[in-house]
């Protein structure tokens, strides 16, 4: 399975969770992005969609990812340009 537990020196309880259990993670955690609602999305594919199919797709996304998206020398997460004046151009 995708979950891990693990104890730290407080014994306080941590988590850890892999490739598509992570991003469904997530996604649940993040709300709308871009319009999108992830959470209910992620939360229907978790409970409907089997692990080694979501893998699959996982690993294959994250083998393709700079054919998919391309591949960039900076990451810029300001689409409205309200930090442009902190990049060099």
């Amino acid at each position: 399975k995708g979950e891990g537990q693990s104890n730290n020196n407080n014994n306080n309880e941590l988590k850890f969770y892999f490739k598509s259990d992570a991003v469904l993670r997530i996604g649940a955690k993040l709300g709308n992005f871009y319009g999108i609602p992830l959470s209910p999305f992620a939360k229907v594919a978790n409970a409907f969609v089997p692990t080694f199919i979501r893998d699959t797709v996982y690993t294959a996304v994250a083998s393709n990812r700079y054919n998919l998206l391309g591949k960039k020398d900076e990451c810029r997460f300001d689409a409205d340009g309200k930090f442009d004046e902190r990049f060099l151009t």
